[in-house]
């Protein structure tokens, strides 16, 4: 019976034992199987923690490598961009936000410091908004503040404000309309929207900016260490997601749970007070037709991060038409629309971005005054001239712009093994046969046979064509057509003139010149816009042509010849005249080609029915060539100017030199005597020209400050050789009277 007993404890306390071993060994499971997907959380964690450390790295690796891309196709020049407007200061403040609302604050307050500003605080007193800003203002509340003020303006211009009784009918409100309140009121307002924005959208024509501007600004936030991802759409092929994380180097464990990687991203900049910025540059160069709601639908799956802001860039012509709807419509964050418009250069910037061009393109010849004129009036043209000389020493004099065209083509199609000239003629021939110079269809240039290809990398590869969208909204025949158009207008005309010169050509070469001005004559009476350049480019071939035909070139002349019948204009309206608004003069003065006689008979014919339209012009280009060098000098005008023979008529086309120009801010006459020293000192051929410009003036007109007269008078009269300078003068008057007698008998 105890045996049984012990025996059965014991069994008993073996079971107790096992169950206690079991129990044992379980848990320790169960805590080794705990550890190991500790061990993988932490391992996971430690490697996002890792990747986002370096992310700001990687997104700055992507940036260069973008950025150094588009400077070695030269499409950014670095040193070359010059703020002309408000684009890259608005694109400051969308990246510093609320930081910079102190400067938006701060110049707030200052427009109103001031006796106008004390008139307005009186004449509004009803209305409860302050003209003071508090610093601790909120950004949406600064914009209603903005905004609200601009309307009080707007109402005081149209005076349908309800000014206070004193005030209704003050003087002073009236002057105050005339102050710029309401452009700086508007600069604040896109400066604060810009603030306050995550998403940007930067338009703009072609050529203007866009790229350069991107590349600063993404240059810029390198700069702030933040994070940045520039991209160009033409290069991306698969989703616009996948595109980036590739080119981030990411593993495929980020890529398969990249909502969770973005999350964590958007933590961590959030703890570091930093932004994720992604770039996405030229939209409109995408190939894939679904772009656009492609790029809607990630620019929304980014915003829904607070830390991450999107900046887009479009062109003009494409926006509206094909991105506007998607690109704001479909995006559930407000967009800031931006565009950026082309600005006038000062003469600081034109130098700067003529010596950067000189570094570039490794340019070391001189280029003259009169030249640099010439090609700073278009920048694309200067930009066309230094690809064209580029390793070049040779002084530049004169420009003729069909010469830099026909070596930019010719140097274009060396450069991406294309006959581009062919290109070129194929889309003007088309546009000469369907009577439409603003571009053609893409498929007009399929059926010619024309290579497409060898159109896309054209556009791609040069800044000679490019494309844009056209649709007839609104209308029945509704439809969306790409176009390809020139990108420089008087390029475009430079090749049409020489498709029009070539197809009315033998085999031998001879151009059959009563064609081609019936074709000239077609583009006139139609009204075509090409017109004026395809008439200027064909005149300077068979002007500067071997068998250079005076006839041909005056039948030219003649389409464009003042009537015999029509009044002179006055004065009113030329104190800034700056282009020729007569087109003759226009094509002989601008050629850069030395004047021949019936040149300076067409000249005297302009200046003898209508002096006053651009009598003054003429001086001025005679002036500039004697000052800076070129074909034309003050000489070659008084030839003109006595060729008149008619006194009076001469007087008053003389007399068109008084007015008010746009010459290095000179007032002449009054400003003779200066250049006058200057040319003394170097060049004494051209100082006696303009003496003798001065000599003439003394002897018919006087100034109408009579202190500047008598000081005039006594520094040309006092000269060396006064008297017979003078002397000179009165003599080919008489002569010129002489011989205009003569005619009349």
């Amino acid at each position: 019976m105890q045996a049984n007993i012990i025996a059965t404890l014991n069994l008993a306390l073996g079971l107790v034992l096992k169950s206690h071993v079991i129990d044992f060994l379980s848990n320790l499971s169960g805590t080794l199987q705990n550890l190991w997907w500790l061990v993988c959380v932490v391992l996971i964690t430690t490697i996002y923690i890792i990747r986002v450390v370096f992310f700001r790295k990687k997104t700055h690796m992507v940036t260069k490598n973008t950025i150094t891309e588009l400077k070695r196709n030269k499409k950014y020049i670095p040193n070359l961009f010059v703020e002309l407007n408000e684009g890259k200061e608005t694109l400051r403040y969308f990246i510093y936000g609320t930081k910079w609302k102190k400067r938006i604050i701060e110049e707030f307050n200052n427009i109103y410091d001031n006796t106008y500003g004390d008139i307005l605080k009186q004449a509004v007193k009803k209305d409860d908004r302050c003209f003071h800003m508090k610093k601790r203002i909120k950004l949406a509340e600064m914009l209603e503040l903005l905004k609200r003020k601009r309307e009080i303006h707007d109402s005081l211009r149209t005076r349908k404000y309800d000014f206070t009784e004193e005030y209704s009918e003050s003087q002073a409100l009236f002057e105050i309309s005339c102050y710029p309140y309401i452009e700086t009121l508007s600069r604040l307002v896109g400066y604060t929207k810009s603030a306050m924005s995550r998403y940007l959208i930067l338009t703009g024509s072609a050529g203007n900016g866009k790229t350069n501007l991107l590349c600063s600004i993404s240059e810029l936030l390198i700069a702030l260490n933040e994070a940045v991802v520039f991209v160009t759409a033409r290069e991306i092929d698969d989703s616009i997601e996948e595109y980036i994380l590739e080119h981030l180097e990411m593993p495929s464990i980020f890529k398969n749970h990249w909502k969770l990687y973005w999350k964590i991203e958007n933590l961590l900049l959030l703890l570091q007070r930093k932004h994720f910025y992604i770039v996405i540059d030229a939209v409109n160069e995408s190939e894939k037709e679904t772009f656009s709601e492609e790029l809607a639908s990630f620019v929304n799956e980014m915003l829904e991060h607070t830390r991450f802001k999107v900046i887009v860039s479009c062109r003009n012509e494409y926006y509206e038409v094909r991105f506007r709807e998607n690109l704001v419509g479909k995006v559930k964050t407000p967009a800031f629309e931006l565009d950026i418009k082309n600005g006038k250069y000062s003469e600081a910037a034109l130098d700067r971005i003529i010596d950067v061009y000189r570094k570039l393109f490794n340019f070391t010849g001189n280029i003259s005054e009169a030249v640099k004129t010439v090609l700073c009036e278009q920048l694309l043209l200067l930009r066309i001239f230094f690809e064209t000389n580029v390793n070049s020493k040779k002084d530049v004099l004169t420009i003729c712009k069909h010469e830099i065209f026909k070596e930019y083509i010719k140097n274009v199609g060396k450069q991406i093994s294309i006959d581009t000239d062919k290109v070129l003629r194929s889309i003007a021939k088309i546009m000469i046969n369907t009577n439409q110079f603003d571009g053609v269809k893409v498929s007009d240039l399929v059926s010619s046979s024309l290579n497409v290809d060898s159109v896309k990398r054209t556009i791609d590869e040069s800044i000679l064509i490019s494309k844009k969208i056209v649709v007839n909204k609104g209308t029945i025949a509704e439809i969306e057509h790409e176009m390809i158009y020139f990108v420089f207008d008087e390029l475009r005309d430079y090749i049409l003139a020489r498709e029009i010169l070539i197809s009315n050509s033998d085999a031998n070469g001879v151009v059959e010149s009563k064609a081609v001005i019936r074709q000239i004559l077609k583009l006139q009476t139609s009204g075509s816009s090409a017109f004026e350049g395809t008439l200027h480019y064909s005149y300077v071939f068979f002007r500067d042509s071997e068998n250079s035909c005076k006839e041909l070139c005056s039948s030219l002349l003649d389409l464009v010849r003042i009537p015999d019948d029509r009044n002179p204009h006055s004065y009113f309206g030329m104190q800034h005249r700056v282009a020729f608004q007569n087109l003759g003069l226009r094509i002989i003065l601008t050629s850069g080609l030395k004047l021949t006689d019936f040149e300076k008979d067409y000249i005297r014919d302009c200046l003898t029915k209508d002096p006053y339209e651009d009598g003054g012009i003429v001086f001025d280009v005679m002036l500039k060539g004697t000052i800076y060098g070129g074909v034309y000098d003050l000489d070659t005008y008084l030839d003109i100017l006595f060729g008149i023979h008619d006194t009076n008529r001469m007087l008053a086309a003389f007399k068109t030199m008084n007015v008010c120009n746009s010459l290095d801010r000179y007032y002449l006459p009054k400003n003779l005597e200066d250049i006058h020293k200057k040319l003394s000192e170097k060049n004494n051929f051209a100082a006696l020209q303009v003496q003798q410009i001065a000599e003439l003036f003394l002897i018919y007109f006087k100034l109408t400050d009579p202190n500047e007269q008598y000081l005039f008078e006594k520094y040309f009269c006092n000269l060396p050789n006064h008297k017979n300078v003078c002397r000179k003068m009165l003599d080919r008057i008489k002569e010129s009277s002489r011989r205009g007698k003569a005619d009349e008998e």
